[in-house]
């Protein structure tokens, strides 16, 4: 797991000093957060016990468990961002004071 967070962190670096610009900065700082998304939601699910990295079996297990996480962690913002849209968001008159 070591190795995968240097290689990670070297990407990251190659990737934002390479970049000229502000287009190209700005698409590589995207790249870079969702890399460091993945790689820290991942590293919370290798903690989980259980999780064995050791056998090919394993590595699918975890995968398994990764993005099965995943879609449900999406499943909630969509659902959060669908019940937040109905919302009433106006100001409530009957209840203003001076």
């Amino acid at each position: 797991m070591n190795w995968v967070i240097i290689v990670a962190i070297l990407i990251i670096v190659v990737m934002f000093f390479k970049a000229h610009e502000v287009r190209h900065k700005f698409f590589a700082l995207l790249i870079i957060v969702l890399l460091l998304f993945f790689l820290v939601t991942f590293a919370q699910v290798a903690l989980i016990p259980g999780v064995d990295f050791d056998s090919f079996d394993g590595v699918v297990s975890a995968g398994k468990i990764y993005f099965n996480w995943l879609g449900y962690a999406l499943g909630n913002v969509r659902f959060i961002t669908g019940n937040a849209v109905k919302l009433d968001w106006g100001f409530n008159i009957t209840n203003f004071t001076k």
